[in-house]
């Protein structure tokens, strides 16, 4: 192994290992948007316990579909 490669493999590791490391703190508390504790990046307390307003956006009709036509059919079977 070269040198260069060597490094890129040890370099790549500590990255790895310091993404893993890091608290997952900020995938855990979900953001408040409506105070201003989200220009701060501070969860709210009670958004936990509250539902959400609109889980689904409004829907939309798909501009794609299919055909479905019969290709082959299996014999009738009889009961033994």
């Amino acid at each position: 192994m070269s040198r260069t490669r060597r490094w890129l493999v040890t370099i790549a590791g500590v990255a790895l290992v310091a993404g893993l490391a890091g608290p997952p703190a900020a995938a855990a508390a979900p953001l408040d948007t409506g105070s201003a504790g989200a220009a701060t990046g501070q969860a709210s307390e009670g958004a936990a316990d509250e539902p959400i307003q609109d889980p689904l956006p409004d829907p939309v009709q798909s501009g794609l579909g299919i055909t479905v036509e019969e290709f082959a059919q299996f014999p009738k079977t009889e009961p033994v």
